[in-house]
């Protein structure tokens, strides 16, 4: 029931072909489950051998991978008439389950079993723990990829944040020097005429109640320009006083 269908033995009848189908189809299966699970048996019991150090076992097992066929190929030479290359082609192609039954050596049935039932253990063990450890790789560097993916997006949002701060102090503080413009200047109810604050002192033009009385004269104040000192200057020379 292992798959390696070497075809030196063919049903001829097609009731023979039936049964081989029916047959293949329940006992394929089975002889799948059966070597997957010897596979895990001794797979797990390799990693507790190794301390669970998987890539120390990794390595065992990829070794065992590639001088197992060497190994086989060597007996098969030594009491077979075939070549060491053709001895170790038969090897490979059997325990990799091809199986293409272009060399049949004159080995003993029972032998051959053994080393077809080891050699499929040994590549279902490899395969299983190389494949393990390559899926947990991706895993986890998907899983990096995706904490990259949420740093970066965090990074945008605090930068976002920033420039929305940013734009709101820049707003305040704009809305700050267009409040003290207007509590400075307003028009006058009749002719529409900018009235300052010294014209409502000489006029005699009623203010409305205002939250503050400004310092001087001036259409706006820049409070972050440095300008305090300009308007320390015009207020003075307006009392007849210079200022260098």
């Amino acid at each position: 029931m292992v798959p390696v269908g070497f075809g030196l033995i063919t049903p001829l009848t097609w009731v023979g072909r039936l049964f081989l189908i029916v047959y293949a189809v329940i006992g394929m299966p089975l002889a799948l489950v059966t070597i997957s699970d010897v596979g895990k048996f001794f797979c797990d019991a390799g990693i507790e051998l190794f301390k669970k150090s998987t890539a120390s076992f990794t390595i065992v097992l990829l070794l065992l991978l590639l001088f197992y066929p060497i190994i086989g190929g060597v007996c098969i030479h030594y009491i077979s008439q075939l070549s060491l290359f053709d001895s170790f082609y038969y090897c490979t192609i059997t325990i990799l389950t091809v199986g293409f039954g272009d060399i049949e050596p004159p080995i003993a049935v029972p032998y051959l079993i053994l080393f077809i039932f080891i050699g499929v253990i040994l590549v279902t063990i490899s395969v299983d723990v190389v494949a393990t450890n390559i899926i947990h790789h991706i895993h986890y560097m998907g899983r990096q990829m995706g904490k990259a993916t949420q740093i970066a997006d965090k990074m945008i949002m605090m930068a976002q944040s920033i420039n929305i701060n940013r734009g709101l102090r820049l707003g305040i503080s704009q809305l700050d020097a267009f409040a003290k413009m207007g509590a400075m200047i307003r028009l006058a109810p009749n002719d529409g005429t900018v009235v300052t604050h010294e014209h409502v002192e000489e006029n005699g033009v009623q203010r409305k109640n205002i939250a503050f009385d400004p310092k001087a004269d001036i259409d706006l104040i820049d409070l972050f320009s440095g300008s305090n000192h300009h308007i320390e200057e015009h207020h003075l020379c307006g009392n007849g006083t210079h200022h260098v």
